[in-house]
């Protein structure tokens, strides 16, 4: 599993080894489309990671920090100015079902707050 957060292009500001645990997974369902998931991924990073992050966005307002997650996911990364240490990203272009999000995401982003392999 990798996680790259950072400037599209450069090197990433934060890694799989900056994360200390998940947040939530935010899920919702659309029944007229078919079970699949809408919705973010919320992590916590440690605050130095955190640090370098918000350091940018503020020096950098223009350019967006992207999340790369395991390569399947690329998406803008949400920082929240009240939870600093915490930043989310979209699962919503995955289109797959509420067990395989939990299954192969939520599931591993919790096996490093464990620190499992």
């Amino acid at each position: 599993m990798t996680l790259d957060i950072g400037p599209e292009g450069r090197e990433p500001l934060a890694t799989t080894g900056d994360v200390t645990g998940l947040v939530k997974t935010e899920r919702s369902t659309d029944s007229n489309v078919d079970p699949s998931c809408t919705g973010l991924i919320t992590i916590k990073l440690t605050p130095a990671a955190a640090k370098r992050l918000h350091d940018y966005a503020d020096a950098h307002p223009d350019k967006p920090i992207i999340v790369n997650f395991n390569g399947e996911i690329k998406a803008a990364a949400k920082l929240d100015a009240a939870h600093p240490e915490q930043v989310s990203f979209d699962i919503t272009q995955l289109r797959l079902s509420m067990f395989k999000v939990e299954e192969k995401y939520a599931a591993t982003i919790a096996a490093i707050e464990n620190n499992k392999p």
